[in-house]
């Protein structure tokens, strides 16, 4: 006792007269993964301690030194954390701790410190702790590989691959199958093309983690099949932060290249912004005076002018200079400690990057197939196109969160503004065979699209069998394609001609699509004991998603002076020359706008409304299985406003969807032995076609010459799901696991040609019935096993095997027995790959400060458009992609960061082929990537 009270005395001392404080920082769950609140953490041989917040957060200030824990909680073996080494100014930050149920064997765990720091196994507790099949990356291991966006770093999960670099896809299930939430809750799409959310908006730098859900449980939203990738951003930092970050790279065929191409548009593009100076300078709404009108006044003849001369003029390429790519960040964060438990604390991230992309010699071809001269059958090209593609994108964002906590009680707000803008350039060479004409075409597109999402979320204990969590997020889109300028010349015998009459020649384009979301919800959590007593949980919810939607576009047209209709005026200056000889009323020559076109299937209002009830219950049936069930109900209904585009007649506020459905779920984990878990899952999830699939829409696509035509009869897909995984963890963030997967699909939707006779147009439409089945493969694994000084070298693989299968359609037959040659009457489902492979091997020098890490990622051949009538299926290559970095820390305490990163060392192209039979591979399109270096720099100051 004498020695305890000396030992108090000295302490306090030592805190208050002779030493700077440093900080020990942990989180501590019991063993279903859910934080511990009042847990005991004491500094043994002091009074010096913490108990742990609503988060399962403890926080104890002491002086620079080494330390042993105590971490004691009520029906809960003990555990000691031996050698905890702590630095003035410092915050120590241990791993997560697992809190046993003490038993007759298991009093007492002692672990010593050196161990705990080596590890990063946070995500990997959570996996191994979560009611669910998950997956995940986590912010250390992003950090490893210098994936810059989430976009980049989600396809490192099992199972995970990007469409476009843009989109996830979830065990070969895009689009409307994957579903991507932040923080838990709904986000939209910026693309009016597709239903899935653009995650290279998102940088790396605002994560904490991202986790994949590869199941359903009834807290969970309904409408996804592949995966619910879920993105965790930082709320609370370590302590007080300031970082700068800044990299430039190299692209082998974008930069200082003679050939680039784009055209001048305006300062504002490099912000992100430049909408405002491409809209249109007059009411699309206005009527036109025609000039060839023999009545036609000295007014009319000079609005036509006016309309003429207020429009944007740049209608040709042009080869331009750029410069390497660039990205900049800083972030500041601080954490204030108040007494009485509280704490305030604030993170501020802003990002900025420009980049430039160039692809050369790109190539598309429109192919069907034909019959030959001996009877057989042949391709015939109808239409090729080469030519080249440059871009300038720029994207910055802003991200800061505020979270105060009171004992058992937090407040957390999330804002995040994203601004992102394309421009570019389109110059292709058209040989239309079909039609015996080449044209050249020279696109001008301009693409701004804006994000804002605030979050508020607050969590409170009301008492140790009650807990309640809600959350209020609400989110403002918008994108805009403003001034698509695409101008078609035909040559004819070495001259550039325009054509002058009908609607081809110039088109300028005008797209906006705005959109919100408001998605409250809330969870009751009563916590209670079984029959042998042991902890169990019951879960209730609700939650609303309200999203509404609005697009429009309207196209004016620009023609030649009607005496020259309907011959080819020679454009002998090029096609910026066009607008700059507008119509003159004197010798009525020139150009003027004839047509403003406000097709009104081109425009649309829709809204829909997803209701949800769940109730889930947790109940350990055995000290080695534990069973999570329940059931979700979803009512949906929506709401569509546009026009029929067969009869011209308006839709107003139609109902167009509305069920109800029950979403029932059953999981099981058998916990085989320690750290071995055996877990069975069935569940029933769903799928809704997006916006732009519901609708009576025509999107035409001026690049592929090809128009997607909404379907407003398209229903919902219901998916039945069954789940095995055997899963292994043993230590350091290793794990090996294996999982088999079924899915049942009724009334699946997919993507195809819109019919015979229009088999370049696309459309969804629903088939009656598709099955898919795999296996997935995840190894992660620390070398030190075979020598301790191998223990910062790490190497992982995971891999997944994927079969499905759909019935071909009577349309889609016809080509096969037209050549009276026999098929299967299935196929794979439009988008499945058949695998998805990641590798990686990384090490960690334990006192250089130098880290290295090689990736490699492909997912397999895949049916991108499903063809019709004449038309084969076209199919996309896999993409084998090498990456590699190395990076060095330097400075006494890590402060400074060196980088190097190479990417696509393999220098893969992008492929898309038709593919028929005997007859192999022909091309539709073909993109090169080229590789890319980056050299980066950061600097970080943290107390």
């Amino acid at each position: 006792m004498k020695k305890i009270l000396l030992n108090t005395v000295f302490s306090i001392l030592a805190i208050g007269l002779f030493a700077a404080n440093g900080t020990i920082k942990g989180n501590i769950f019991d063993n279903t993964g859910e934080a511990l609140i009042g847990v005991n953490v004491t500094v043994e041989g002091t009074t010096m301690g913490a108990i742990t917040d609503l988060d399962g957060a403890y926080f104890i200030d002491v002086p620079e030194g080494t330390y042993n824990l105590e971490i004691s909680y009520i029906s809960y073996a003990t555990q000691k954390i031996q050698g905890v080494v702590v630095n003035a100014d410092e915050t120590k930050v241990l791993p997560d701790i697992i809190m046993e149920e003490e038993t007759q064997t298991l009093s007492e765990v002692v672990v010593q410190a050196k161990a705990l720091e080596n590890t990063d196994n946070a995500l990997t507790t959570k996996q191994q702790n979560s009611e669910n099949f998950i997956d995940g990356v986590s912010s250390k291991t992003i950090q490893k590989n210098g994936d810059a966006n989430v976009a980049i770093a989600a396809r490192r999960i099992p199972g995970v691959s990007i469409e476009g670099g843009k989109f996830i896809v979830v065990r070969g299930l895009g689009d409307r199958y994957s579903k991507s939430v932040l923080n838990g809750m709904d986000l939209p799409g910026l693309d009016p093309e597709k239903n899935a959310v653009q995650l290279d908006l998102f940088p790396t730098n605002i994560l904490d983690n991202i986790i994949v859900y590869k199941t359903f449980t009834p807290n969970l939203p309904g409408d996804f099949v592949g995966g619910l990738v879920d993105i965790n951003t930082k709320d609370f930092v370590d302590n007080k932060t300031i970082a700068i970050n800044a990299s430039y790279s190299y692209n082998t065929i974008t930069h200082f290249k003679k050939d680039f191409i784009l055209y001048d548009g305006y300062k504002a593009d490099w912000f992100g912004f430049g909408k405002k100076q491409r809209e249109l300078p007059f009411s699309n709404e206005v009527k036109l005076p025609n000039p060839n009108n023999l009545n036609i006044t000295t007014d009319e003849k000079q609005q036509i002018y006016d309309y003429a001369d207020a429009l944007d003029k740049e209608l040709a390429v042009k080869n331009k200079n750029n410069f390497l790519n660039q990205s900049y960040s800083f972030n500041y964060g601080d954490v204030k400690k108040f007494d009485k438990g509280s704490m305030f604390g604030y993170n501020f991230i802003f990002n900025y990057k420009a980049n430039f992309d160039f692809t050369p010699n790109a190539q598309y071809a429109k192919t069907r197939v034909v019959a030959s001269a001996d009877d057989g059958y042949e391709y015939d090209i109808q239409e090729k196109q080469t030519g080249d593609i440059g871009s300038q994108n720029v994207i910055w964002n802003g991200f800061l969160s505020t979270s105060y906590k009171h004992k058992n009680n937090s407040i957390t707000l999330y804002a995040l503004h994203t601004q992102s803008a394309e421009k570019k350039a389109t110059i292709r060479n058209v040989e239309d065979i079909f039609n015996v004409q080449n044209i050249l075409s020279q696109n001008l597109e301009f693409f701004q699209k804006m994000i804002t999402n605030v979050m508020l979320n607050g969590k409170h204990q009301i008492s140790d069998k009650n807990n309640i969590d809600w959350s209020l997020s609400f989110t403002n889109s918008k994108f805009d394609d403003p001034n698509l300028s695409y101008t078609d010349l035909v040559l004819l015998n070495n001259d550039t001609l325009l054509q002058a009459g009908g609607t081809a020649g110039v088109n300028k384009v005008f797209r906006s699509l705005k959109e919100i979301n408001l998605n409250p919800k809330v969870d009751y959590q009563y916590n209670f004991k079984q029959w042998n007593g042991v902890a169990s949980k019951l879960k209730v919810g609700l939650a609303n998603v309200f999203k509404q939607r609005e697009f429009n576009t309207y196209t004016v047209i620009v023609k030649a002076d009607p005496s020259t209709d309907p011959t080819l005026v020679d454009i002998t200056g090029g096609a910026n020359t066009i607008l700059q000889n507008i119509w003159n009323p004197a010798n009525d020559t020139g150009y003027y706008v004839s047509d403003i076109l406000n097709n009104p299937s081109d425009q649309y209002k829709s809204q829909i409304n997803t209701m949800a009830a769940y109730a889930m219950l947790t109940l350990p049936l055995h000290e080695k299985i534990k069973l999570i069930t329940g059931l979700r109900v979803e009512y949906t209904r929506m709401q569509y406003s546009g026009t029929d585009r067969l009869t011209y007649k308006k839709i107003n506020n139609q109902t167009v969807l509305n069920s109800v459905k029950p979403l029932p779920s059953v999981n099981f984990v058998f916990n085989l032995m320690k750290d071995f878990n055996l877990r069975a899952s069935y569940n029933r999830t769903l799928a809704r076609p997006s916006f732009k699939e519901k609708s009576q829409l025509v999107v035409y696509d001026p690049v592929l010459d090809q128009n997607f035509i909404g379907n407003l009869d398209l229903v919902e897909t219901d998916i039945n799901n069954v789940d095995l995984r055997l899963e292994y963890f043993f230590g350091k963030g290793d794990i090996v696991s294996i999982t088999g997967f079924y899915k049942n699909f009724k009334n699946p939707i997919e993507v195809q040609s819109f019919s015979s006779a229009a088999p370049n147009d696309l459309t969804a439409s629903n088939r009656d019935k598709a099955n898919l089945y795999g296996i997935e493969f995840e190894l992660r694994k620390s070398l030190d096993f075979i020598n301790p000084k191998l223990s910062g070298l790490q190497l992982g693989a995971n891999v997944t095997y994927i079969k499905s299968s759909i019935d071909r359609t009577a349309d889609e037959q016809y080509k096969y027995t037209k050549f009276n040659e026999s098929i299967s009457h299935k196929r794979e489902m439009q988008g499945q790959s058949p695998y998805l492979i990641n590798a990686f091997v990384s090490y960690a020098h334990p006192t250089s400060g130098t880290e290295l890490n090689l990736s490699y990622n492909v997912k397999g051949k895949s049916i991108a458009i499903v063809s019709i009538g004449d038309y084969p299926y076209i199919y996309e290559d896999p993409f084998h992609n090498l990456d590699f970095k190395i990076t060095q820390k330097l400075g006494k305490k890590d402060q400074f960061n060196l980088s190097f990163k190479a990417n696509n060392l393999l220098g893969d192209n992008r492929n898309l082929y038709y593919e028929f039979l005997n007859l192999g591979k022909t091309n539709y399109r073909t993109f090169e990537e080229g590789r890319t270096f980056q050299l980066g720099f950061s600097w970080s100051l943290a107390n």
